[in-house]
């Protein structure tokens, strides 16, 4: 029964890809459900955690997922980019096939680089790919890292780490220094609480970076290159954390930490949610496996017995003829492990015991050499070999020794020996480390996070020179379309904007299925599996009529696109989380590439010529649930009706003023449009914030401006009417045209500082002759971010060159 329902159970996985490939999610998900108890079992910790994305490959590659969010922890396998895309997406870079001029420039862009494991995976990789290379044109090889984040929090602390790394390059330290040093990482890294000793480390890593980020120049390694502009907000994070010495106890943590339980396979079968039928499927698959490795382990040779510890384990001298008593109960346990690690994920780095250890005790060992600074974690070693278990003395002695440095408290209900696990995998899987059946390490969390970055060090050491790394504060797109444009004068010139590959966390949402991404983008679909990566490599440009969409499909999905821009839905936290195009600006942006990858210009000018003038005419609806998007919406219709958008034609005047003569197809700009840059304005007022927003998540693109009359309209039914009133619906205050203007972009958002926005100078004046305000709102709660204020309050700062608009994100406040 085993083979047959395992066979079933990969053939539903396979019709599940099959109607993911052709678009068909609502019968992937069903087919999926079918096998999702033996994925869950088998493989869930494996593979069910990544999110779909849609990336490029090619000579220059590009891989993402669409999870929009901000993370304490990574969840990630870790990669190597010189390697692929992951543990089962190996897709190794051809060194050997690199001219020396592409070995002097190899280049990888990690945009919501987190954690920086990916960074830290790649820097291996460089290494591994260097000895690849004859020794003759290892001369030419380079190698830069570009690590890019919204969110100044992480990006502080993966600075931390780089300089604690930095410091383990230097071969003529103590022991107990680099003890010191490489626990202070690993706790830092992956923890919940450090010891004081690691604390008072980090902390003293906190200050020099304060120092190094204040200097002008900034005085860092010459291996890492932090941007100008990231400073000030990396030093709030650092300050931040800094202030909170003294003031928060370990015990208050440790009480917020409720560890994941490690269910054995027998557990999981003992629950209520599995049926009879999957029960019996694994326990028929967990007897092949015994079968298995019987067998295997019947077939091994002497040597091999010495090698898996079964002959001589101890390294005593001890001969076969005396280890003949003692191997039916070494083959037995070797057996029950190979099956316990095959069933259960925590067997495969001896991770089991330490997790018991966790499960009471809430930290991670420390290397065995620092254990006499803490008093009863000798114990594991017992605990290990199974003969004792914790007394709450031990417990107690451990939440005494350990200090924190974090507040408030985050979500703490975590798996927290996935990252070890993870790191496990990468170390296996890239020869770092072995596995070894017999040796049980005192520290396994900690023996596998330290050989991983002593792997990471190891690189630093033999490619000094050759390796760069670089931190950048800032939102993905608008500092993509800085690089284009050569707008980033904080950046050297001789950085790459152009990368060799590319690991995307965040990308808006395209609002096509997989198989229309070529059709619309102009490019090739390589991978495209369900719950796993997508991959795309670009193709030359443009591209034939007969591989592109037709006229009237890529105008309902413009028409998609633009609706659910300026009527967006609500973002969901976490692995659910989803992102739609930016702004109009990105709108615009779309445009100008589609006429690249090959539509006719006369299609895009006649679609933008409708919306301009206020006449588009159309049979679909934004979707205003919460995001994902129901593929059903892609065939959802309503009745043709004529939609009203004259409240955004404001904002489409500035982008048209300001680009209309680098346009790749022809506007004719209504008479009541600014025509020139010149007629645009920029514009600032000093403004303060307005409520909490609880419930939803700061960090999502979901401002908005907007401008009205205050004499004629209340705000908050103003805003609750928005879509209504773009529906034509009658409202309870009757709307007219013109009444009130919302922008999507903006030059710069602070809720307690300085607003700053563009709009023709025009319509500026007739604002401030009307008496209107300005507010900002978030576009999932209809709320209020900053109070009104009046036009009479608004300053004309000049016509400062333009940026690529940023999306309006709430700033994020420092508390992971």
């Amino acid at each position: 029964m085993s083979d047959k329902s395992l066979q079933n159970a990969e053939l539903l996985k396979a019709k599940g890809n099959a109607f993911f490939k052709d678009g068909k999610m609502i019968d992937s998900a069903d087919s999926g459900g079918a096998y999702a108890p033996m994925e869950e079992l088998f493989k869930y910790k494996q593979r069910g955690g990544r999110s779909l994305g849609v990336g490029k490959r090619g000579s220059r590659q590009i891989v993402s997922t669409s999870c929009a969010q901000i993370v304490t922890w990574g969840t990630d396998e870790v990669i190597s980019l010189f390697d692929g895309w992951g543990p089962d997406a190996n897709f190794p870079l051809e060194m050997k096939d690199f001219s020396s001029d592409e070995l002097s420039r190899v280049s990888f862009l990690f945009g919501g680089v987190g954690d920086a494991r990916h960074v830290f995976g790649t820097i291996i990789g460089a290494h591994r790919a260097l000895q690849t290379l004859p020794k003759q044109r290892r001369s030419n090889f380079r190698v830069h890292l570009t690590m890019l984040d919204l969110h100044p929090n992480p990006l502080a602390r993966d600075l931390c780490i780089l300089m604690l790394l930095d410091s383990l390059t230097n071969q003529n330290l103590a022991q107990t220094e680099i003890l010191e040093i490489k626990a202070t990482i690993f706790y830092t890294y992956i923890g919940v609480a450090l010891p004081s000793y690691c604390f008072e480390r980090l902390c003293s890593t906190m200050r020099d970076l304060k120092r190094r980020l204040s200097k002008q120049p900034f005085s860092f390694p010459d291996w890492i290159h932090v941007h100008t502009s990231s400073a000030v907000h990396i030093i709030d994070a650092l300050n931040f954390w800094l202030s909170l010495m003294g003031k928060k106890d370990v015990a208050s943590m440790l009480q917020a930490h409720t560890p994941a339980e490690s269910l054995s396979t027998t557990e999981l079968l003992n629950q209520p949610g599995f049926s009879s039928e999957y029960r019996q499927a694994t326990l028929d698959h967990m007897n092949s496996i015994r079968r298995s490795a019987t067998e295997a382990v019947n077939r091994l040779t002497e040597q091999e017995m010495r090698g898996l510890g079964l002959i001589d384990p101890d390294h005593n001298g001890e001969t076969l003829r005396a280890a003949q008593k003692f191997l039916p109960n070494r083959r037995q346990k070797l057996i029950d492990r190979w099956v316990k690690s095959e069933m259960d994920e925590n067997s495969f780095g001896h991770l089991e015991g330490e997790h018991t250890w966790y499960t009471s005790v809430k930290v991670f060992l420390p290397p065995a050499e620092l254990w006499s600074r803490h008093p009863g974690f000798e114990k594991f070693r017992d605990l290990k070999a199974g003969d004792v278990d914790l007394t709450p003395k031990q417990k107690k002695s451990d939440k005494r020794q350990c200090t924190v440095g974090s507040s408030p408290f985050p979500d703490l209900s975590l798996d927290i020996f996935e990252s070890p696990r993870q790191f496990e995998l990468y170390n296996h899987n890239h020869k770092i480390s072995e596995r070894k059946p017999w040796s049980v390490p005192d520290a396994p969390a900690y023996s596998h996070v330290s050989s991983f970055f002593d792997g990471v060090v190891e690189t630093l050491r033999k490619m000094r020179g050759r390796i760069k790394v670089e931190v950048i504060q800032a939102e993905l797109i608008a500092e993509l379309s800085k690089w284009r444009f050569g707008d980033d004068a904080g950046r050297p010139a001789a950085f790459p904007t152009r990368f060799t590959r590319a690991w995307l966390s965040n990308v808006p949402y395209t609002l096509l299925v997989p198989r229309d991404v070529p059709r619309y983008l102009g490019c090739s679909l390589l991978r495209n599996e369900a719950g796993g990566v997508q991959i795309v490599t670009p193709r030359p440009l443009p591209r034939p009529p007969s591989e592109l969409a037709s006229r009237k499909e890529l105008q309902a999905w413009l028409t998609r696109v633009f609706v659910c821009t300026i009527i967006p839905g609500v973002a969901q936290e976490g692995f659910c989380a989803a992102r739609l195009p930016n702004n109009l600006v990105a709108f615009i942006g779309l445009l100008v590439h589609l006429q690249q990858v090959g539509f006719p210009a006369h299609w895009l000018s006649d679609f933008l010529q409708d919306i301009i003038s206020d006449n588009l005419v159309t049979e679909i609806a934004p979707y205003t649930g919460r995001w994902p998007i129901p593929i059903t919406e892609i065939s959802r219709r309503v009745a043709k009706r004529k939609v009203r958008l004259d409240p955004w034609l404001a904002e489409l005047e500035t982008i048209l003023a300001m680009t209309l003569q680098g346009l790749p197809f022809a506007i004719s700009l209504p008479p009541d449009f600014a025509q020139t840059p010149a007629e645009i304005g920029l514009f600032e007022t000093d403004v303060r914030e307005e409520g909490w927003h609880f419930g939803f998540v700061a960090s999502e693109p979901t401002l908005n401006l907007i401008f009205y009359p205050s004499s004629q309209y209340v705000l908050k039914p103003l805003l609750a009417s928005i879509h209504a009133a773009f529906e034509g619906h009658k409202t309870s205050a009757p709307i007219t045209p013109g009444s009130y203007t919302i922008l999507t972009a903006m030059e710069a958002f602070d809720r307690r500082g300085v607003v700053r926005w563009r709009m023709s100078h025009e319509r500026v004046r007739r604002m401030i002759g009307e008496g209107w305000y300005m507010a900002a709102y978030r576009t999932d709660s209809k709320e209020l971010v900053i109070k009104p204020v009046p036009a009479s309050r608004w300053r004309d700062v000049g016509s400062a060159p333009a940026q690529p608009a940023p999306p309006p994100f709430l700033d994020v406040l420092p508390v992971d």
